[in-house]
């Protein structure tokens, strides 16, 4: 393996093994060549690390000599996709966070910050969320076909589909909640925000809601497409969220 590979990565009678979770891994779709320092199973196993105390000196003594006892612990197994989780589980309530705190423009603004700051982030996570999903599919349906082909036993057969059955349910189950909260929370921000941006009384806020109402107009004349629409009004919101800070 290169320098640019994760030291993690083995190689199996079957394929590729990811030493932190002992589980198979395709490192061509996953992170493990060029880029494991993005990988979120490898930052969250580095940060877990632990810190080895410093050795106390202590005076010599004939040491007592006792059986060796051997003792093995078997690391916590986890999914590669579960530090994924746990990021957006983390984004989505420090967002439902600032939302419930909107109590006025002040916290609205605040609110509608994060919002854009962690729009983009949760989104990404829930698109590599999907592939997974689409890749665990693609998983079950070439174990069937090995079934039919028979390539695989019975037994094992039955053991990778129960896995691989188990991971789908987990991962769309998680999938459709967080889609469903954080549509929920994004409806929640951007209307209350438009609300602050019609009853604001600074003056950049006046100016701005005569803009909107021009853009509006435009819209519905055909003079502009909805792209263009979509994006001078989050222009223009992105001006009243700066002017109030």
């Amino acid at each position: 393996m290169g320098a640019s590979t994760c030291p993690a990565l083995k190689r199996g009678a079957g394929g590729f093994i990811c030493g932190y979770t002992n589980k198979q891994v395709n490192p061509f779709n996953w992170y493990c060549l060029g880029d494991y320092y993005s990988c979120p199973v490898y930052i969250a196993q580095s940060r877990a690390a632990p810190q080895l105390p410093q050795a106390e000196k202590k005076p010599e003594t004939k040491p007592e000599v006792k059986p060796i006892t051997v003792v093995t612990t078997t690391p916590a197994v986890t999914d590669p996709e579960d530090a994924i989780i746990n990021s957006i589980q983390s984004l989505v309530e420090k967002l439902g966070g600032e939302v419930r705190n909107m109590e006025d423009e002040s916290y609205t603004i605040k609110a509608k910050s994060y919002f854009d700051q962690s729009s983009p982030v949760i989104s990404q996570y829930i698109s590599l969320l999907e592939s997974t999903l689409n890749r665990y599919r693609d998983e079950l349906k070439e174990v069937e076909l090995r079934k039919e082909l028979g390539t695989i036993d019975s037994d094992a057969y039955a053991k990778l589909k129960e896995e691989l059955g188990r991971k789908l349910d987990k991962l769309d189950n998680q999938l459709k909640d967080f889609k469903e909260r954080y549509g929920d929370l994004s409806n929640r921000v951007m209307n209350h925000y438009r609300r602050v941006i019609m009853t604001s009384e600074s003056p950049e806020s006046a100016k701005i809601r005569m803009s909107l109402a021009k853009l509006d107009e435009l819209l519905k004349n055909g003079k502009i497409s909805k792209d263009v629409y979509d994006k001078l009004r989050g222009d223009l919101e992105k001006l009243v969220q700066g002017g109030s800070s």
